[in-house]
């Protein structure tokens, strides 16, 4: 029983994410989205943000006409590598913007992940015998001496 509840908070826990592009900006406050700098975004920032980040991923505090303000909690360069940041706020002019994406959760994605991690848990389990299927156990028996 113990294993159960064991597999069941593991798949509680597995969520998967992807990003879609949006036209509009969500309604304030968002919960996660993600803006993608054009090159001269990335130059005009640099000295803020740090060399070569090409988009920024936070939730989104307010927008107005001209600008995002955003709670950053993670920056992704050009060259694929990814930093985290705190929840510092941000200030992008939308100028400077290529894209803004809204995180959206997968369902088909988080059952599947869900399916296989609950699955390889139990194989795992199974493997190394602490789950016991069926009857009784191999060899046992006979009187104590």
């Amino acid at each position: 029983m113990r294993a159960i509840s064991l597999v069941v908070t593991a798949i509680l826990n597995t969520g998967c994410y992807y990003y879609r592009l949006v036209e509009t900006p969500p309604p304030e406050p968002a919960p996660f989205v993600s803006i993608a700098l054009t090159d001269s975004g990335t130059d005009q920032l640099w000295r803020y943000l740090g060399p070569e980040v090409g988009a920024l991923r936070g939730r989104l505090l307010s927008t107005d006409g001209g600008s995002y303000a955003m709670s950053v909690y993670a920056v992704d360069l050009r060259n694929g590598t990814t930093l985290g940041w705190k929840g510092e706020r941000v200030v992008v002019s939308r100028g400077l913007v290529s894209g803004l994406s809204e995180r959206r959760f997968s369902l088909g994605r988080t059952t599947l992940a869900s399916g296989l991690s609950a699955a390889g848990f139990m194989l795992t389990l199974k493997a190394f015998q602490v789950l016991s299927v069926g009857g009784s156990p191999i060899g046992g028996g006979g009187r104590p001496r």
